[in-house]
């Protein structure tokens, strides 16, 4: 696979809605930000959102924050998918998380945005392992694998 051609294909810069199957307030990602073969960033400021759809008591749970970096692998997965197929339609499930380290949080508002990454570990066939870290820039937030299978 050409990441070079990828990039010019995909862009950076990309909008994480025509990578995802989620709609209306779950779709957490405002931006991506950078990719290649291995990595993604995106951005986001649903975080500050009063009705956010996983908030609990104004904070975010580790497992709603890892909905983020799951949806940041997911975005990933789609961008890898593209480059093997262009015409690819994206699709697949949460199928576990595993070795999620944080807190339930209440992110500041005064957060510009909150960035996202995922780093893939494994994938082939039909399904991708990505360490995910959701943070500020000066405190990573939550940490952790996310699994996804293809549908």
């Amino acid at each position: 696979m050409n990441i070079d051609a990828l990039n010019v294909h995909c862009g950076h810069g990309v909008d994480p809605a025509d990578l995802l199957p989620h709609t209306g307030t779950m779709m957490l990602l405002a931006t991506i930000e950078h990719w290649d073969a291995e990595t993604i960033g995106a951005r986001t400021r649903s975080f500050i959102d009063q009705e956010h759809p996983l908030a609990l008591g104004g904070s975010l749970s580790a497992a709603a924050l890892m909905e983020y970096g799951a949806q940041t692998a997911g975005a990933h997965a789609a961008l890898i998918d593209r480059g093997h197929d262009p015409t690819a339609v994206p699709s697949g499930v949460v199928a576990g998380l595993q070795n999620v380290c944080g807190l339930a949080v209440s992110v500041p508002a005064r957060l510009p945005a909150l960035p996202v990454t995922a780093r893939r570990l494994t994938g082939a066939g039909h399904g991708f392992v990505y360490d995910v870290s959701i943070g500020d820039g000066d405190h990573i937030h939550v940490t952790g694998q996310v699994s996804i299978v293809r549908t």
